[in-house]
């Protein structure tokens, strides 16, 4: 179901937080994919905002997206 689906993302991306950028991108990446798709994922904005202190110009550019979406 949907809500499986945002929880299950959520809880990836929680896990991840501190892993590398390029583990993180392709996080975020199904999480804008699942938004897109029509998914609700303000779930998952509490974690999306503990990765804005990362440095990485891709990672920016997507939570951006997630926030302006």
């Amino acid at each position: 179901t949907k809500r499986n689906e945002s929880l299950d993302a959520k809880n990836l991306l929680k896990s991840s937080i501190q892993s590398e950028d390029s583990t993180l991108i392709s996080i975020l990446s199904k999480v804008i994919t699942l938004m897109t798709a029509g998914y609700d994922m303000s779930i998952a904005f509490p974690e999306m905002i503990n990765i804005f202190e990362r440095n990485n110009i891709v990672i920016k550019k997507m939570l951006y997206k997630f926030v302006a979406f």
